[in-house]
């Protein structure tokens, strides 16, 4: 996620001043309702008080009678307050005042309900920049540790010793730790359990772990140096933080903004103001890194001021392009936010000549790279091909033709025929060793050798080609046409209310998913799909479920199309996108797929979690507690 631009500088203040904390906007109910008119029954109280004590005749029948209903006009004219009804006013007055008083009452009330709003809105906005701010943070702290990966161990060190010393401002200010010692892929397992939310919390590198390999034991480098990845301490946002000696010396050193030591900010604009000095940090490394394996130092020219802000955008691309910088110059945000990205980027790397060394370095090592992955395949199906296949002629069951191959080759032949073996190019063996196919049909005799070819290019299309786009978006659709049935209620008929607007936002946002799923996705098909969805003359729901049912119809055949292509049933892997959250969709909508689905359980029907933790099952038209067997 990105920020809009001048969104951090808008959050950060200006450069010459420390920025500061905003206040949070504060909604005030109304001390008094008339729903809750406490003070009127003490005031018609008092009234009726004092005209008893006042009157000349108080023992006369019905004094007491009097005297109340004058406390109550004195209350309803506003008595203490709009003060008491003038004298020979009588009553009339009394009840108009109080009349006018109610209207003004219900005038504030309503510019209060008014005011409520905007305020709540502009809540709900800042709350938003705030975590796409925060969001924003952990994006390109995740983009450092790509590009630290591959740096020498003394600058792994270094970005680990800065990760440390920016978390300490906030544990100052006592917030807390929520984890600590995590890897970026535990961080991302508890950000989809709902344990961790990168959008209100804040994650920095504190320490290193080596990767380990299958085996368990460390995986090495090429100069034999055990491959480290960071670990990671997150913690809770601070309302205000104190800038300390480090942090400001390293924010001074690589933003433009000049901070001293005690500067005070929201826990937001320092994760911000602190995130992108190390964004500009670690790319400095990898700009040096790069100059020193070219060969190369940087020339004396001095580095621009606009060039030393893009240092964080650019550590960003060279993430994302895994360091090749080729790549990262056609990065589209680097490119629409800096116009002159070209010249820029030359500028860090100390001048034109130096970056394109560089550039045309990097070209070359690709080149030998792609050209040495290419010869390792070709000897590895070249050591496949001249194994002898041949095995027993005379072997009777497919278990005694396994156990007469030589070992080498039963082991190709167990990969390939149960499913573990990564056919890169296929028809390679079978132009070269036709006799591998054949000894795997023999060991394996549910294999069929013929669908090995047209498997891959069906795994492709499912994965990431036409399909792979249509099953994602039929997916998402299923989901979405299930939300819409549930708010496709008697108001959402009637234009102007939030039912209305509900219901045709989400046929907005179906509709084009539905598109793309059938592979119509033209404004026609978008439109002629939503004036399905919103008919005023058939019924919505009905139209709902037949979509389901057609969808179902359509995924059904893609999943018979994945089955058949398979070469043996080992090759059976689930049929990619389709989720369990999008099943359970189609499930609510199609009665009859209800019947015989079930995540995991063969010819039950589905059951989920509800609201408040307890199991729930699917019974062909609604959701029932689930009893227990």
């Amino acid at each position: 996620m990105s920020l809009p631009v001048g969104a951090f500088d808008a959050l950060a203040g200006a450069a010459s001043a420390p920025p500061q904390n905003p206040e949070p906007a504060v909604v005030a109910p109304p001390e008094e309702t008339l729903a809750n008119p406490a003070p009127f029954s003490q005031a018609a109280a008092e009234g009726a008080n004092d005209l008893a004590e006042n009157n000349p005749t108080p023992n006369r029948p019905s004094s007491w009678a009097r005297a109340l209903m004058g406390g109550v006009v004195d209350a309803l004219a506003g008595a203490g307050a709009g003060g008491k009804v003038p004298p020979g006013a009588g009553a009339l007055y009394g009840a108009g005042a109080a009349a006018r008083q109610i209207q003004g009452r219900r005038d504030q009330q309503q510019q209060q309900a008014f005011e409520n709003q905007r305020q709540m809105r502009q809540m709900s906005r800042e709350e938003a920049i705030a975590r796409a701010t925060i969001a924003h943070e952990n994006a390109a702290t995740a983009h450092d540790e790509a590009l630290t990966a591959n740096l020498s161990q003394e600058n792994q060190a270094k970005a680990i010793e800065t990760g440390k010393a920016a978390l300490e401002p906030y544990l100052s200010a006592g917030a807390p730790i929520l984890a600590q010692g995590i890897t970026s892929d535990e961080v991302a397992q508890l950000v989809k359990q709902k344990k961790l939310d990168p959008t209100q919390q804040h994650g920095f590198p504190s320490g290193q772990m080596p990767v380990l390999g299958p085996d368990g034991m460390p995986i090495k480098d090429k100069l034999g140096n055990p491959v480290m990845r960071n670990t990671y301490t997150v913690v809770g946002d601070a309302p205000q933080v104190t800038l300390d000696e480090k942090n400001s010396q390293l924010i001074s050193e690589n933003t433009p903004y000049k901070l001293p030591p005690g500067s005070k900010m929201s826990g937001i604009v320092y994760g911000t103001l602190v995130q992108r000095a190390k964004s500009a940090q670690t790319a400095q490394m990898v700009i040096d890194a790069q100059l020193e394996e070219s060969g190369l130092h940087k020339s004396a020219l001095d580095e621009s001021v606009a060039a030393n802000k893009m240092k964080p955008d650019w550590g960003a691309a060279l993430a994302k392009a895994k360091g090749d910088v080729a790549v990262a110059m056609t990065d589209k945000a680097l490119l629409a936010k800096y116009p002159n990205a070209q010249a820029l980027v030359a500028n860090l790397y100390g001048g034109q000549k130096e970056f394109e060394t560089i550039r045309h370095d990097q070209a070359e090592e690709k080149a030998k790279e792609v050209e040495e992955a290419r010869k390792e395949r070709e000897d590895a199906q070249k050591k496949l091909a001249q194994q002898d296949y041949t095995g027993d002629p005379n072997a009777t069951d497919p278990v005694s033709f396994r156990a007469s191959l030589e070992p080498n080759a039963q082991a190709v032949v167990d990969l390939i025929g149960q499913g573990r073996a990564p056919l890169h190019n296929p028809s390679y063996l079978l132009a070269r060793k036709p006799e591998i196919m054949g000894a795997v049909e023999k060991a394996y005799p549910g294999f069929d050798a013929s669908k090995v070819e047209s498997y891959q290019k069906t795994y492709q299309d499912f994965t990431s080609g036409k399909t792979s786009i249509a099953l994602n978006a039929g997916g998402t659709a299923l989901e979405h046409l299930s939300e819409l049935r549930a708010l496709n209620t008697l108001k959402s008929r009637i234009p102007g209310t939030d039912d209305y607007a509900r219901y045709h936002n989400k046929v907005n946002t179906v509709a084009p998913e539905l598109a793309r799923f059938y592979g119509n996705d033209t404004d026609i098909g978008i439109k002629s799909l939503k004036a399905t969805l919103d008919s005023t003359l058939f019924p919505r729901d009905a139209a709902i479920t037949e979509q389901a049912k057609s969808m179902g119809d359509k995924l059904d055949n893609y999943e018979q199309q994945w089955q058949n292509a398979a070469p043996s049933k080992a090759y059976q892997a689930p049929m990619p996108v389709i989720s369990d959250a999008a099943k359970q969709a189609r499930a609510k909508l199609d009665p009859e797929y209800a019947r015989k689905f079930a995540p995991g359980v063969s010819g039950a029907m589905p059951t989920a979690t509800g609201p408040n933790g307890q199991k729930i099952q699917w019974n062909g038209t609604a959701w029932l507690p689930l009893r227990p067997q």
